[in-house]
């Protein structure tokens, strides 16, 4: 029977083999032991509807019983029949089904208790009776919820795999179910299983970190994750573990540390691998902290190996190497080989670990000779890469010579810390100081047995000698004999060795060994020469070192005795010093001598056979007479004779010239001097910028050039500085008495006296030259022989820029109308050359003078166009007068004259006392500035008037003059009618007179409508305007949201209340670098809804109104009056005189605007100087930039040229496709021929503005091509046109397009005009506007335009000029007012008032898109920083809450208070969004 086990409650399906089916055969079960045949305990009865199978019924047991039942099986054939009789059916155990139930300990443990998340795998449940109804599943924090991964527990004790997944990690309680997952129980507490998945941060360390290529090393592994089956370690070269995950180490169940991989990770260069780990085999997750290094042995691996020097034979713990390159490693080797051979059998090969030192204890030593390093990552085994890059290591044998000397020569017996010096015989680096030792040998052994040694130190415990000591005699080493202490009296053989004593050799040395030291022996004295009067270092060497008694010294000069008191001074103790420093003070100069006296037990003093000289060095204040002073040494970086003895102490060695002195050397042998100036010449005043060349130039404070004239001893000083190891910068000194010549050298300030640093040489000397000696301006500059020297036109002479700028009164920081270089010609100045007279017209005169002539020529004044005619120029207290004359032969007749402008002057012809040619010369403040490049022809006066008639013709003469008198009179009265119509046209070719309130209409046009609330919203506007009109960034963002046919009166608005507060020139400014600044193309700066051109509109009436009447008002009225062109008829191509008339007038039209730039407002100049630096900036046109230009001018070209091309393609496919249309019938070919006229002409125009477009693409890339070198004449004209376009766009487009054009063709809106334009008369002022424009595009007309053709010469003609203009329009004098002093306009009330109220209503009706807009994070193509984000966040609150407050205030009818527009004129330029500004600007940190 099957199943034998089934839970509780649960209904089974039964499979019963050996029965008999029957409709009377059953099976029932009753509890173990009880009869079949009680109907009171049989339960489960099933008929047997075939052999093998029956349903059962639910047992009667409950859920709640905690002990499983057996039952026993009962047989029955008569089921149902009267004398139903059941049989009990055996052997137990096999037929008997046993009952189970769910209890909170059917599970006594599971395994794994821990696994992955999203795997599922075999699990044990032990205690767990199996069951076709048991069900075991997994439920966080109980199993009252969600129960996950069920699985079917069928055999007792068998892995069961998980029916799903655990899908989240967690403790999970373990869920055993006996009906088939109807009801679960939890197990107790102890019995759960934890899900987990892997996570960064669960292995903190791994070690080894470093390993080999291809090594096996076992890993220990620190961390807190959680093992499960399918736990993996490995490693990564991609930073998260997502490439490939190699080497992994088995961490799962049942694992434990060490932990090895089962194949190396190979790399062909070192590197750094991320630990990677997994919980479920498959996703792995990088580890925050431990990181694996996998090394590779290369040439280059090791790039340094200290101690490069060895002791052969070493070896014990204490030989510690400090290798610098690869990582130490548990798998690294370093040894030693030949050198070339490969490191094919390394020897002393010793461990390199993971702290990164090489212990060379167990190597066993290596004999002497040079080896190479021989490295691996691997092991021993598999081979080894010679170093390259680490250099070889000596291993050297112990040499008697490698010890020079041992101090003291006597060694104290019984003193076991007493101080020692070594003095090496070689390098220290050539000696192996890590297992170096020296001793002392009492015996005749020679030093061959270790262990009779004496006072044995090792040199690793002595220090290097101070730099004192150094510095004289090098190699010492110091310190005390550790312990080692001398037992045995008498001499003894210094001995060496470099094995750590385990073997020795003798040397030449012997030193004393006794018990008491002498009381003196000093041996010698060095650094011999001390500074006189200043206590100075000498320092004794001999004495023998104890820690008895104090030894003194003194000193006494020479032929005195030490036993005299008197005699001896600077008397010092000494305590014990083998090598020791004193600083006696030597009180004069001379010879003294050493006295050495042991303090205590009566000793005397005695005098050693040393001198010491005491010399005052300071004295001498050059090189050269330092040098020649015995002692004497000179440090060049502080221009100081010192003694040699200190000069360690006061300069670097490198830096000091001095003798050699006791085996000390210096390095410089010569005296730094200057070798040669550049340039050789200066002009007399001074002030000439000289780079002075030197040897042996250091960084010397209080530097100067010094100059000693020719002949005498007179000097001067400038300032100097160190400009690099070989020069200096200084400015030459004005020329004293007359002298042209001078010495250069270098001194240096030293308290207050002055040291030569840098002696004259050869090359030395400065000529100078005096402007003053040449006159005239033409002689003045000379760039060989004069380079300074320029023409000073206000004083008439050729003199320096500062000698001009002394002559006028005034420096250079002064606040004058002038500048000096306006004023002074040189080619570095404002006036690079003189002025230049071309012609004279008329080119004779009479001798008598009087005539007035035209100079024409160039540079008649500076660029500015100052000096204009005559008069003053002043600015406070000082006055610049100037007065233009002309001269021919006598300066007595010069006349005055005036300058026109830059091209042009007028003055009278002088009087000449005789006729022919002169030479016609022009003089400025009575200086001549220019020769006319041509003669003047004078001629004799006309011929003298006859003498009076005789008495014989006066009767007719009286008859005559009454005639006369008859014709006179009606020729008056004629005049007088001709000067009336004169006066007449006059005042008609004038502008009209205007009333305020007529100017008012014209320059501010409508009021804008304050509407019916309009008078009470006033009073509630205040913060309104404080705060968000006078935002101007918050008008700029009104304007950027504004519909295009609002944004006109948006800006009025603004105009109109910014220049009431003095601030319409500030807020243009502002909204033109916006607009530049967030524009992408030039192409689009600017455009139709341009905000700052919409502005200038305005603008540009209130500050050019008369301006543009003065300048533009006479020309159109008089060629309105005069001029009749035939536009009709030129549009018509029937011209003829008319296209020589509109060329005419638009040159004449031209002349007015060019001749009237001086008088430009000034505001205009501040506006159009920052458009053009702003376009600059954002499309800069430079070399650097030239590329992208090019490319940038093709495209354009081509694409227009593509346009042109497909426009004339199509006409011709629409003359083809009428051929079709042919027909030998007249009236169809009637109606094909006038389509055909059309078509024809369109292409042929079409084909002419091809062929035009061509040529000029042809000439384009002409251009192009011969610009591709930044540095070529080609490039340089190339980026000239650029930034004539460039000028174009931005003050052209300011000036002409939205200024004086529409002043053009629409006369009557500026007050030009008496009567508005004509149709005629209107046509030809747009011919003239638009011929106007194009020249300031530098347009030409094209095919489209073919009656306007002819104007391209005048377009070609002035094209260097209108370049010029536009430039001069963005200069703002140097006298011109600050854009603080600028007055302001007065604005009309109604003007103020409506543009209040408007921008107020249009805030609100834009209240939704400003705020959306605020929310941006970015204004076009700039992105705006987070401190800008932030400030337009709280710039919306802010408006919002203002709006709101109105609104409130109208809705309450609150009264609110009167705007004080007083008030509003001192309001700052500010904005609550500074940052956006910053960021629009390039600089988000502001």
């Amino acid at each position: 029977m099957w199943p034998r086990v089934i839970g509780s409650g649960a209904a089974n399906t039964f499979y019963v083999s050996g029965a008999v089916a029957s409709p009377m055969t059953a099976v029932a079960f009753v509890p173990s032991g009880a009869d079949c045949n009680n109907d009171g305990l049989r339960s489960g009865v099933m008929r047997l509807t075939s052999t093998t199978m029956g349903v059962s019924p639910t047992f009667p047991i409950e859920d709640g019983g905690s002990v499983n039942q057996v039952w026993d099986t009962c047989y029955t054939v008569t089921y149902g029949d009267a004398g139903e009789n059941w049989v009990k059916q055996s052997p137990s155990g096999v037929v008997d089904v046993t009952v189970v139930v769910a209890v909170a300990d059917a599970v006594a443990s599971v395994a794994p208790s821990v696994v992955a998340v999203g795997r599922a795998e075999p699990v044990v449940f032990s205690g767990l009776e199996g069951s076709v109804n048991v069900r075991v599943g997994f439920g966080i924090g109980g199993c009252a919820g969600t129960v996950v991964g069920v699985t079917n527990v069928v055999t007792t004790g068998a892995a069961t795999m998980l029916g799903s997944a655990l899908p989240t990690a967690g403790l999970y309680r373990v869920c055993v179910s006996v009906d088939n997952g109807g009801r679960y129980v939890a197990q107790t507490s102890t019995v759960t299983m934890e899900a987990v998945r892997a996570s960064s941060g669960l292995i903190s360390a791994i070690s080894p970190n470093v390993v080999g290529t291809g090594s096996m090393p076992a890993f220990v592994v620190s961390g807190t994750f959680k093992q499960t089956s399918f736990s993996r370690i490995g490693f990564s070269l991609s930073s998260d573990c997502s490439g490939t995950v190699a080497g992994q180490l088995d961490v799962s169940l049942g694992t434990s540390t060490p932990y090895t991989w089962a194949s190396g990770l190979v790399v062909s260069e070192a590197q750094t691998f991320t630990v990677c780990f997994t919980a479920d085999g498959t996703n792995w997750v990088a580890q925050s902290e431990p990181v694996l290094n996998v090394a590779v042995a290369r040439a280059n691996s090791i790039t340094s190996f200290l101690p490069a020097v060895l002791g052969a034979g070493a070896g014990g713990a204490n030989v510690v190497a400090d290798v610098v390159g690869p990582l130490g490693s548990a798998t690294a080797f370093i040894g030693f080989d030949s050198v070339g051979s490969g490191c094919t059998a390394p020897v002393a090969v010793s461990a390199y670990n993971v702290s990164g030192e090489l212990d060379l204890g167990s190597s066993g030593g290596l004999s002497a000779g040079t080896y190479a390093l021989c490295y691996t990552v691997e092991s021993p085994s598999t081979g080894f890469v010679e170093q390259t890059s680490a250099g070889s290591v000596r291993v050297v044998e112990a040499q008697a010579a490698d010890v020079a000397e041992v101090l003291p020569s006597y060694m104290v017996t019984s003193v076991a810390e007493a101080a020692i010096g070594v003095r090496l015989g070689v390098a220290k680096d050539d000696v192996p100081v890590a297992t170096a030792m020296i001793g002392f040998d009492p015996t005749a052994n020679g030093c061959s047995v270790a262990g009779v040694l004496e006072g044995v130190t090792a040199l690793q415990s002595l220090t290097e000698a101070p730099a004192s000591i150094a510095a004289y005699q090098g190699g010492w080493l110091f310190g005390t004999r550790a312990g080692s202490t001398v037992t045995t009296t008498g001499n003894g053989t210094v001995c060496y060795s470099v094995d750590s004593g385990e073997t020795y050799v003798a040397t030449e040395l012997r030193v004393a060994l006794g018990d008491v030291a002498p009381a003196y022996g000093l041996g010698a004295v060095v650094q011999p020469g001390v500074q006189t009067g200043v206590a100075s270092r000498v320092i004794l060497r001999g004495l023998a070192a104890t820690s008895g008694p104090t030894t003194k010294v003194a000193f006494v000069a020479s032929g005195s005795a030490c036993s005299d008191g008197g005699a001896r001074v600077s008397e010092v103790a000494m305590t014990g010093h083998v090598l020791s420093t004193v600083e006696p003070l030597l009180p004069a100069d001379g010879r003294y001598s050493v006295c050495v006296k042991e303090a205590g037990g009566g000793s005397s003093w005695t005098k050693q056979d040393v001198p010491v000289d005491a010399i005052d060095c300071t004295t001498k204040t050059s090189c050269g007479e330092c040098r020649a002073t015995p002692l004497c040494g000179w440090c060049v970086g502080k221009s100081q004779c010192v003694l040699n003895s200190v000069l360690p102490d006061t300069c670097a060695v490198s830096s000091a010239v001095c003798t050699p002195f006791l085996g000390t050397s210096c390095a410089l042998e010569n005296c730094p001097r200057v070798t040669g100036i550049s340039p050789a010449i200066a002009v007399s005043d001074g002030g000439t910028q000289i780079r002075v060349s030197t040897e042996l130039a250091a960084n010397v404070a209080d530097l100067e050039c010094r100059f000693v004239y020719d002949g005498t001893i007179v000097e001067s000083f400038s300032a100097a500085s160190v400009e690099s190891s070989t020069s200096v910068l200084c400015r030459a000194a004005e020329s004293q008495l007359g002298i042209l010549g001078a010495s250069v050298s270098l001194t240096q300030s030293v308290g207050s006296a002055k040291r030569v640093a840098y002696g004259a040489s050869g090359g030395a000397s400065l000529s100078y030259y005096e402007c003053g000696a040449v006159s005239g301006c033409g002689n003045c500059y000379d760039a060989a022989a004069r380079p300074e020297c320029g023409f000073c036109l206000l004083e008439g002479g050729c003199m320096s820029r500062q000698a001009c700028l002394d002559a006028l009164g005034y420096n250079a920081s002064s606040s004058v109308g002038l500048s000096v270089d306006a004023v002074w010609v040189h080619p570095t100045s404002e006036w690079p050359d003189c002025p230049v007279v071309s012609s004279v017209a008329p080119a004779v005169g009479p001798t008598t003078g009087g005539v007035e002539l035209t100079l024409t020529g160039t540079l008649f004044v500076d660029a500015n166009g100052r000096l204009t005619g005559a008069g003053t120029r002043s600015s406070g207290d000082v006055g610049l007068e100037y007065q233009y004359q002309c001269v021919t032969n006598d300066v007595d007749k010069a006349t005055n004259g005036s300058v026109v402008s830059s091209t042009e002057m007028v003055c009278e012809l002088p009087e000449s006392v005789s006729d022919g040619d002169a030479a016609l010369r022009v003089m400025l403040n009575g200086a001549e500035i220019a020769v006319a490049s041509t003669s003047f022809g004078y001629v004799p006066p006309p011929a003298p008037i006859p003498p009076p008639p005789s008495k014989t013709t006066q009767t007719v003469l009286l008859s005559l003059g009454a005639f006369l008198f008859v014709a006179i009179v009606a020729v008056a009265i004629i005049a007088g009618l001709l000067l009336k119509r004169k006066r007449d046209m006059e005042k008609l070719t004038r502008p009209p007179e205007m009333s305020p309130s007529e100017i008012q209409s014209v320059v501010f046009g409508s009021v804008l409508p304050l509407g019916m609330d309009g008078k009470s919203l006033l009073p509630l506007l205040s913060r309104f305007v404080h705060e968000i009109v006078f935002d101007y960034e918050m008008i700029a963002l009104l304007a950027e949201v504004t519909p295009s046919t609002e944004v006109d009166r948006v800006a009025k608005a603004a105009i109109i209340v910014y220049e009431h507060a003095g601030l319409a020139l500030d807020l243009l400014l502002y909204q033109v670098s916006r607009e530049v600044t967030t524009t992408l193309t030039l192409q689009t700066l600017f455009r139709t809804n341009s905000m700052a051109t919409k502005m200038f509109k305005l603008y540009s009436k209130l500050k050019g109104f008369e301006y543009v009447r003065s300048t533009l008002g006479r020309p159109i009225n008089k060629l309105m009056l005069e001029d009749d062109v035939d536009v009709d008829g030129l549009r018509a191509g029937k011209g003829g005189g008319a296209q020589f008339q509109l060329l005419k007038l638009t040159q004449t039209l031209f002349n007015a605007v060019r001749g009237s730039i001086p008088a430009v407002p000034t505001e205009f100049r501040y506006l159009f100087r920052a458009v053009q630096g702003a376009i600059q900036e954002r499309f800069p046109v430079r070399a650097d930039e030239l590329a992208p230009l090019m490319a940038e001018a093709l495209r354009e070209g081509l694409e227009e040229t593509s346009t042109l091309y497909a426009h004339g393609a199509e006409a011709f496919v629409q003359i083809a496709g009428v051929s079709d249309q042919v027909t030998n019938n007249t009236a169809e070919l009637a109606q094909v021929i006038a389509p055909m006229a059309e078509n024809l002409a369109e292409y042929e125009e079409s084909v002419e503005e091809l062929a035009t477009r061509l040529q000029q693409m042809s000439e384009l890339v002409e251009k192009l091509s011969g610009a591709t070198d930044p540095e070529s004449p080609a490039a340089r004209r190339l980026l000239l046109d650029l930034q004539a376009s460039h000028n174009s766009v931005g003050v052209g487009g300011f000036f002409f397009l939205r200024f004086l054009v529409p002043a053009i063709t629409a006369p009557e809106a500026y007050g030009l005009v008496h009567d508005p334009p004509d149709v005629g008369q209107r046509k030809l002022l747009v011919l003239l506007g638009k011929a106007i424009q194009n020249l300031s595009n530098q347009k030409e007309f094209g095919g489209k335009e073919k009656h306007m053709v002819q104007m391209n010469s005048f377009i070609t003609s002035n094209a260097e000029t209108i370049a010029k203009l536009l430039d001069d329009l963005a200069h703002v004098p140097i006298n011109a007012p600050g854009r603080d002093e600028l007055e302001a306009s007065v604005v009309p009330t109604k003007h103020l008032e409506g543009a209040l109220v408007f921008l107020y209503k249009h805030a609100v009706s834009m209240r939704g898109k400003m705020l959306a807009k605020l929310q941006e994070i970015q204004i076009g193509s700039v992105e705006l920083s987070a401190e800008a984000v932030v400030q337009r966040e709280r710039a919306a609150e802010l408006l919002g809450v203002v709006l709101d407050e109105i609104e409130a205030a109208k809705s309450s009818g609150a009264s609110g208070s009167r705007l004080d527009y007083n008030r509003l004129r001192g309001l700052p330029f500010i904005t609550s969004m500074g940052k956006v500004g910053d960021s629009l600007a390039g600089n988000p940190q502001g």
